[in-house]
């Protein structure tokens, strides 16, 4: 069994990064580079306190991120 970031990291990061856009958070910032790998360790540290305190594992988060984004392609094709 793998650790969190082993699997799904591109979708993960994807889905970040159009989030951070949407809500302006990545608009006139500095370098996107930058950015991105400061908003990846954030997230790395919410799910390493997560999988500590056993609210989450590693696992149940990728079940539910591959779970969101199965049903966010499929509201995707149904919208075009």
């Amino acid at each position: 069994m793998g650790k969190f970031g082993e699997n799904n990291s591109k979708i993960i990061r994807s889905i970040v990064i159009a989030y951070l856009s949407e809500h302006g958070y990545l608009k006139n910032e500095g370098n996107l580079s930058e950015n991105i790998n400061i908003q990846e360790d954030m997230i790395g540290a919410v799910v390493d306190v997560l999988e500590e305190k056993g609210v989450m594992s590693g696992q149940d988060l990728d079940t539910k991120m591959k779970k969101d984004y199965t049903q966010n392609k499929i509201l995707q094709r149904l919208m075009n």
